[in-house]
């Protein structure tokens, strides 16, 4: 605990010093904090790090990060609008090769109603609604352990080869009854 909150504090005092750094200076704390958790191996405090010193840094002068293909900082980009929602660029090199190539390809909202949804999709959203709700996430929306259920149960009666989708039922049921 006495090596974490030392950690902390260091890695406070530099995320404070951030917006004021050049360039270099920055990159030199961000191989610091590298190091400094593959010391002491707490990785969690790493990325807290990290993603304090994103928010506090200044924009990149250098140019080397792609820039953002959905968001401009004042409106919605013209991709935005499109209805895509987000590009997956993937980055490869052959064993033997020298250069990488990049794939990317991007992901547009049609508008599907979750009704209308592939069933595995269905399936998969509830498992997520489910774990979400067992962890108190504020980002479930409406639904409750109940409501899973709901949705889960016609799933179950079309199709379950192997009654996997059957078992989940029962332990989403049984936590509804443990949570109440």
């Amino acid at each position: 605990k006495e090596r974490a909150a030392t950690m902390q504090t260091q890695i406070t005092e530099w995320t404070r010093q951030l917006p004021d750094m050049s360039d270099k200076k920055r990159n030199t704390q961000v191989q610091s904090i590298a190091k400094l958790v593959q010391q002491r191996g707490d990785l969690l405090a790493g990325i807290k790090a990290m993603e304090t010193m994103q928010a506090k840094s200044a924009p990149a002068k250098t140019g080397t990060v792609d820039p953002l293909k959905y968001i401009t900082p004042v409106a919605l980009s013209t991709d935005a609008k499109t209805g895509e929602m987000l590009t997956l660029k993937l980055r490869y090199k052959q064993p033997e090769g020298t250069k990488s190539v990049l794939m990317q390809s991007s992901l547009t909202d049609k508008g599907t109603r979750f009704a209308k949804a592939d069933r595995e999709f269905q399936v998969a959203a509830m498992v997520a609604a489910f774990g979400m709700e067992l962890r108190g996430s504020k980002y479930v929306g409406n639904y409750s352990l109940a409501a899973v259920a709901e949705t889960l149960a016609p799933l179950v009666k079309q199709y379950d080869r192997h009654g996997h989708r059957a078992e989940l039922l029962v332990l989403v049921k049984k936590a509804a009854t443990l949570k109440k």
